[in-house]
């Protein structure tokens, strides 16, 4: 087993990338992978759930019962993104902002190119509730630049109105000098921001969303 998570760890961008991918920090996964002690199923799913593979095959070798999609990510390639301990949508409050980041999130930096994201303007919050239902799941993780933060254009924006944090999608209402903020979810009624309310603040546009199934 041990050889088989050393070489799947290897194969998907090394133990900082892994270990930052499966939560896990990455003294715990070097005990693993040199043999020290066995991980506990669930860290183990997470692992394998990452680098695209299963516990059995870790374990045992034995293959998945359906082929996997294993996408190569060399190391240079891979970018650490910050998560920070938000949840909007929940009411949590922005000054979260202002501690250190929760952990971090590994994502290509060709995929963050494809997007026209700068990995320097980018994070990841937890999107918590059903409001934006079914586009943004409760415990997705969104990926935020916050390089835009004057709305342009509709789209689905992070944005903190006093000690709220919400994500909603966003669409300029011009003759109020207001955005209107829309759940996707139908049962969730549309609310009006004055953009010189100094209580409303753009934090960024959501730009990507990463889903645990």
């Amino acid at each position: 087993m041990r050889e088989r998570l050393r070489d799947l760890v290897d194969a998907n961008g090394g133990p900082t990338v892994v270990a930052a991918g499966s939560h896990l920090p990455k003294s715990t996964l070097d005990k693993y992978m040199g043999g020290h002690s066995e991980p506990p199923a669930t860290r183990l799913a997470r692992i394998a759930a990452f680098c695209g593979s299963t516990s059995d095959w870790i374990i045992s070798g034995k293959p998945a019962s359906h082929p996997i999609a294993v996408a190569p990510v060399s190391g240079t390639d891979v970018a650490l993104i910050p998560r920070w301990n938000v949840e909007v949508s929940a009411g949590l409050g922005r000054e979260n902002y202002h501690q250190p980041p929760a952990g971090q999130v590994p994502i290509a930096r060709s995929l963050l190119a494809s997007l026209n994201v700068d990995e320097k303007h980018a994070h990841f919050v937890t999107a918590a509730g059903d409001s934006m239902l079914e586009t943004i799941a409760d415990g997705d993780s969104v990926l935020v630049n916050t390089a835009d933060q004057v709305v342009t254009r509709e789209g689905i924006y992070v944005v903190a109105i006093g000690e709220r944090a919400l994500i909603k999608r966003v669409q300029i209402v011009a003759s109020m000098n207001a955005v209107r903020l829309i759940s996707d979810n139908a049962r969730y009624e549309p609310e009006i921001a004055q953009l010189n309310d100094h209580n409303f603040r753009v934090i960024g546009r959501a730009r990507l969303v990463l889903r645990v199934l």
